[in-house]
């Protein structure tokens, strides 16, 4: 029996000493989560899916080669067709297969709007019936253009949007990132206080039996009211109850830690408090050239008035005549064989010009230019606003963050303060000098200080990292969160 307890205890031994403590510092808590977090995984699927959006559009700039084909198609059917003998029209059985091919090569031209290509074809064609006959047609090589006159060019568009949207793309996702950042550093601070409650309170507990033993010795002497030694009492009642609000809080922010990190919720977390950080000298026209030029808030709001300025060119455009050109010059052969037809080669030729004029609309196209230049100046309204609240969060963030530097020196000396006089009450309190409401009074302060203390770290922190959003600026090190950007998210 004895051997089996000693295996028994050996086994729980080996299962503590097996669930490791992992220690978090804020900078590993915000690498962490930039890694493994869900919100992690989504932004930067987002940021894929725009990625493969812009080189399907690079893509479309560069020539295409297609190949087009029908191998077979049998036709048999009752055609109309004129009897020249007896001067009517008569429907005859036909039969026939076709055959037919083509490869082509495109490139769209940015500049005009318009497509040029080189195609050839080939075709074959069998007459079965009273009349057998077998043709090739081929067209060797042919050169053509075809393009809108006068029409809406979406090329010239395309190419000065679609770089914008992957460039907002980009500084999105560094967006998204400081916000995980952000958010981490929540996490972060949330557990950071409820494990200095947690402690705090069990040291309250701890202090609160001590005073109230003392206060028994004491009582033996007549050296205590009852009505002090009951409010001893009663401090270790009402700290064994803090204590267990404090540890299922505790246990409450380390689920949440974990679940938002994507590591196992029963992994034995501790989190190292940050000291003071370093002082930033971060002043406002700093922070607001470079959210001007790293910020996709402003390249959002410039993409919004270059597809206002499409929209009205568009409806402009539509509202006139259209008119569509298309030329093309090259060879063509009919043979009864293969061979034959590309043999001495003719040339072909074909140029069109198609016309589509509007004579009465009964004022549409007018008022679809009128709701589009509307649209053009609400947009334009509409921007120069956002631009002006988008400038005054960069202030207010400043403004955050050096009221917050402000505050940490005073809030420190705050909380190293309050733990002397609480010590030196406690001292005073076991010799007689001082009431139980000085010791609760000293304890107070001294719980508050600290809470204060952290709390002002974690508006600093947060505040740094509203300012990076803002900003897209590592102000620590001088340079855009940008640099090296291919290497780290590259695909």
């Amino acid at each position: 029996m004895k051997i089996l307890i000693l295996i028994v205890a050996l086994c729980c031994s080996c299962l503590i000493n097996a669930q490791e403590t992992k220690v978090f510092t804020l900078t590993k808590t915000i690498e962490l989560a930039s890694e493994n977090s869900l919100e992690s995984f989504r932004v930067k699927n987002m940021y894929r899916s725009d990625y493969w959006s812009f080189r399907t559009y690079k893509a479309e700039r560069l020539p295409g080669l297609s190949l087009n084909m029908t191998p077979v198609s049998y036709n048999r059917q009752f055609v109309q067709r004129y009897d020249y003998e007896q001067n009517i029209d008569v429907f005859k059985d036909q039969s026939t297969i076709n055959s037919y091919g083509s490869l082509s090569l495109k490139q769209n031209v940015d500049f005009t709007g318009g497509t040029i290509y080189i195609d050839s074809e080939l075709g074959y064609l069998r007459n079965f019936g009273a009349t057998k006959l077998s043709q090739f047609s081929t067209v060797p090589v042919r050169i053509g253009y075809y393009q809108s006159l006068f029409g809406f060019n979406s090329f010239k568009w395309d190419r000065r949007i679609e770089p914008l949207k992957f460039e907002i793309a980009k500084r999105e996702l560094l967006v998204n990132m400081e916000s995980i950042s952000k958010m981490a550093t929540q996490y972060f601070f949330s557990l950071v206080l409820a494990q200095r409650i947690y402690d705090m309170e069990f040291t309250t507990l701890r202090t609160s039996e001590q005073m109230y033993n003392i206060g028994l010795e004491r009582q033996k002497i007549a050296a205590i009211t009852k009505a002090d030694l009951l409010t001893l009492k009663l401090d270790v009642v009402n700290a064994g109850n803090s204590l267990k609000e404090a540890e299922a809080e505790l246990k409450r922010c380390r689920f949440e830690f974990a679940t938002y990190l994507g590591i196992d919720t029963d992994t034995e977390i501790t989190v190292i408090l940050p000291g003071a950080p370093q002082i930033l000298n971060v002043s406002y026209d700093i922070a607001k050239e470079q959210a001007s030029q790293n910020n996709p808030t402003l390249g959002d709001l410039q993409k919004q008035l270059l597809t206002s300025e499409m929209n009205l060119e568009k409806v402009k455009r539509e509202a006139l005549f259209s008119a569509r050109l298309s030329a093309s010059v090259g060879f063509n052969q009919v043979g009864p064989n293969f061979g034959d037809a590309y043999r001495s080669p003719l040339r072909q030729d074909l140029v069109s010009v198609s016309l589509s004029v509007p004579l009465i609309d009964w004022g549409i196209r007018k008022g679809k230019c009128n709701m589009a230049s509307n649209q053009l100046k609400a947009t334009e309204i509409s921007i120069e606003q956002s631009k002006q609240k988008f400038y005054q969060n960069v202030m207010m963030a400043c403004d955050d963050l050096e009221m917050n530097m402000q505050q940490i020196s005073s809030a420190s000396e705050a909380m190293d303060l309050s733990e002397l006089a609480y010590e030196d009450t406690k001292q005073r309190f076991v010799i007689g000098k001082v009431d139980v409401n000085a010791l609760s009074i000293a304890q107070s302060r001294m719980t508050t200080a600290q809470r204060n203390y952290i709390s002002i770290l974690r508006s600093y922190w947060l505040s740094y990292f509203e300012l990076r959003k803002l900003t897209l600026f590592d102000f620590e090190n001088n340079m855009p969160l940008s640099v090296n950007f291919d290497l780290i998210h590259g695909i």
